[in-house]
């Protein structure tokens, strides 16, 4: 087993982005970007510009501003809050000056955007308003992350007025553009290894006027691109593009009666989107990934599981064509290696190992798709009908040889399985096969569909009869048997028997299901926690999980769910891994964006039940 690393330390961070740019590491003390980066498929990797860590307080972009004797300090006197649940925005008072800043990715560009409202009251004072800086390292991550040894090349460039960064392994490998809204004074300099920059401008102004700055940063594959989309930024301007991306939250946002509810939904949905997908700088391409974020300490990779059944549907809450797209991609090119454990941005094998869970995945989503479009065009596609047969043919060739039962090697946490019939796989095998059933008749291939139906049959018996077990409480679904005559009685939140009635195996009222229930939150499961946010852990995270929280909001038992959604802070309000019981505070798996799809998909599932409430 390889447990997940906890994390001992509170991650300061917000993040925001868009579908080409990522910024993790947006330091909520003074408001420090110390990571800026894009996916790039020909390199396989999240490519990132990188700051030195806030122990050393050299961020990649800082933002200072000076009067006649000192520098103001920011630390510790920022209020944050996220602008559409989506944009870094912060307030600062002091000695006369109010200063509203906002960090914001346009969509549709490859840049972000600092911006600054600044308003002096009081008489007219001399203030030096500016941002520095400190390109330490270009780094690539896959799981981990890795200094990448790359020429650091910086200049002004006279032509676009861009300051310009270069990271060269022979070629150009991915560049940095900075534009200011207003004439600037620039120092640039470098020095062991290490490249210091600072524009700034000196102004004079108060009696309650406001001026607006704003620094454009873009990212191109080269100079010539990053100079140029740089100024792109700056011609377009701060306020339009600020206006497209507000008014396309607001439309994207899910409104709720309940305040916090609606924070809690909207922050996590938006995480999703942008940082569980998106497309290569280099390319282009759309790519799935569990998190875009390096403090998330398996990302930058593609996990059908995580892609299909917790991203996708909030995915498609968000953007129906952009989930149609993600589908495509998925039968495509993730396909060939789709039940292997994870894969490269490419589709290759980045970690061996067979996952049961993995295979029905991209099935039960093109199910959710079809019923919430209706777009049955989609099936059309000569690659979805190739995928179609495919995946059965993988889920068939893991048939137990006489009973009907499918084997797995890894659990959906990614460890290996004691016993290879695991009960939650099967029940994905079930409907997975009653979901190509569907399928086929759509098609007009009756007689396959017929056949499809026949097999899911057989394996919703082999079930009931081999996947029920004696329990402390009487006839309990087992977590797992060999068919040898052992069982393994026990849970995992990313793939709980707690979920059976949401995939129409059974009635949450049917006595095997209660007693299966009643074990798991109970003192004879040794990963049930109590405390404040009491919940389900597992081997893997011995805390309790935002699985969990998801689980319960899916199969019926979402009211006692609520009050922990208000008040626990996870990670900086995103979903984690799991969290301290007694804290709520993250304590495995920060930036685990396509958990946060599934928190807010499961959250608004439970809220439409209430129809009252959303």
């Amino acid at each position: 087993m390889t447990p997940a690393p906890t994390i001992t330390k509170v991650p300061r961070y917000f993040p925001t982005g868009n579908l080409h740019i990522s910024l993790p590491a947006i330091l909520l003390d003074d408001g420090g970007v110390y990571r800026v980066g894009a996916l790039h498929l020909g390199c396989n990797t999240l490519l990132e510009f990188c700051g030195l860590s806030e122990k050393e307080g050299q961020p990649l972009v800082r933002l200072f501003v000076e009067d006649a004797e000192k520098r103001q300090t920011l630390a510790g006197a920022l209020r944050w809050e996220r602008r559409n649940y989506w944009l870094p925005s912060f307030r600062f008072e002091g000695s006369g000056l109010n200063m509203v800043g906002t960090i914001f990715a346009p969509l549709g560009e490859k840049g972000f955007v600092y911006l600054l409202e600044l308003t002096k009251e009081g008489p007219a004072e001399e203030l030096t308003v500016g941002i520095e800086g400190w390109w330490h390292s270009l780094e690539a991550t896959i799981f981990s992350s890795k200094e990448v040894e790359a020429k650091k090349v910086a200049w002004h460039d006279p032509w676009t007025g861009s300051v310009v960064f270069e990271a060269r392994v022979g070629l150009p490998l991915i560049a940095l553009g900075i534009q200011p809204s207003m004439d600037m004074e620039l120092s640039l300099a470098e020095e062991g290894g290490v490249v210091h920059y600072r524009l700034d401008r000196r102004m004079s102004f108060g009696g309650g006027e406001t001026i607006y700055m704003a620094f454009y940063f873009a990212l191109g594959v080269d100079s010539d691109g990053a100079r140029t989309t740089a100024l792109h930024l700056r011609r377009r301007g701060w306020k339009a593009l600020l206006e497209e991306t507000v008014a396309w939250l607001e439309k994207k946002t899910i409104r709720v009666k309940d305040g916090d509810l609606e924070r809690v939904l909207n922050e996590n949905l938006f995480f999703n989107y942008f940082f569980a997908q998106g497309d290569c700088l280099d390319t282009d391409d759309l790519v799935l990934v569990t998190s875009r974020s390096p403090y998330y300490y398996v990302s930058a990779a593609f996990w059908a599981r995580d892609s299909f059944l917790w991203s996708f549907p909030a995915l498609l809450l968000v953007d129906k064509n952009r989930a149609r797209q993600a589908l495509l991609v998925g039968v495509t090119h993730y396909l060939r290696h789709v039940g292997e454990h994870a894969l490269y941005l490419n589709g290759t094998v980045l970690y061996p190992g067979f996952e049961l869970d993995e295979v029905c995945a991209p099935l039960l989503a093109l199910e959710h798709y079809l019923l919430v479009t209706k777009d049955s065009v989609i099936l059309e596609h000569p690659r979805v009908r190739e995928a179609l047969s495919y995946l059965l043919g993988i889920i068939n060739s893991r048939k137990h040889a006489e009973v009907d039962l499918y084997s797995t090697f890894l659990l959906p946490t990614d460890d290996p399985a004691t016993y290879p019939f695991v009960t939650y796989d099967n029940i994905l095998v079930w409907k997975a096969l009653l979901i190509l059933a569907e399928i086929w008749q759509l098609l007009g291939k009756s007689s396959l569909a017929a056949k499809l139906r026949g097999q899911a049959e057989v394996v919703q018996q082999a079930v009931w009869e081999h996947c029920v077990t004696d329990g402390p409480q009487g006839p309990m679904f087992a977590w797992a048997v060999d068919l040898a005559g052992n069982v393994e009685l026990r849970d995992e939140p990313p793939g709980s028997l707690t979920l059976l009635p949401y995939y129409g195996f059974c009635e949450t009222s049917h006595p095997v299901y209660e007693n299966t229930v009643r074990r798991i939150y109970s003192r004879a499961n040794p990963y049930f926690f109590q405390g404040h946010f009491p919940g389900v852990g597992s081997a893997h995270f011995s805390h309790p999980s935002t699985f969990d929280l998801c689980n319960r909001l899916l199969s019926g038992r979402g009211k006692e769910v609520l009050p922990l959604l208000r008040s626990a802070p996870l990670d900086q309000g995103l979903a984690c891994e799991s969290f301290d019981p007694e804290t709520g505070i993250v304590r495995t798996g920060a930036a685990f964006a396509s958990c946060a799809g599934f928190l807010a998909f499961a959250l608004t599932e439970f809220l439409s039940v209430l129809h009252h409430d959303i």
